[in-house]
């Protein structure tokens, strides 16, 4: 009988850089100023504002050259081949994501990213090989 203990994960981490990260980012680079500059609640400086969609811009378009397996990416960036650092990483993002905790949009987006990072961080646990080179 064949395991399938570790496909439905596997696949997965295989296809997350491309809808949650990606898009996430891509839709947090368009909303996170129209919200931040018309919340009443606390009042961000424009700097931070800004400086926060340049992130947010910047990981849309590096995680989408990672989807599409963009060669300098892959060749320069190493850490996202292996399946224990890009794990890493995808928590470091999800954590950037979640930088305005009190609103919606950032609570939706981060949470779908911290939930594929924990996804990914356990295909990490199940894997063997990997585990014991780390």
């Amino acid at each position: 009988m064949k395991d399938l203990r570790g496909s439905l994960t596997s696949s997965t981490v295989s296809f997350f850089p491309l809808i949650p990260l990606a898009g996430g980012f891509a839709a947090l680079t368009v909303l996170y100023p129209m919200y931040a500059t018309n919340s009443d609640k606390i009042s961000y400086g424009f700097m931070f504002i800004w400086t926060i969609t340049g992130y947010y811009a910047f990981f849309a378009l590096f995680m989408l050259g990672v989807a599409l397996r963009q060669k300098h990416i892959m060749h320069y960036c190493g850490f996202l081949k292996g399946v224990f650092m890009k794990s890493l990483f995808y928590i470091f993002l999800a954590s950037l994501a979640l930088c305005d905790i009190g609103s919606v949009w950032n609570d939706i987006i981060g949470g779908v990213m911290g939930v594929m990072a924990v996804l990914s961080w356990v295909t990490y646990c199940g894997k063997k090989d990997e585990a014991a080179k780390a």
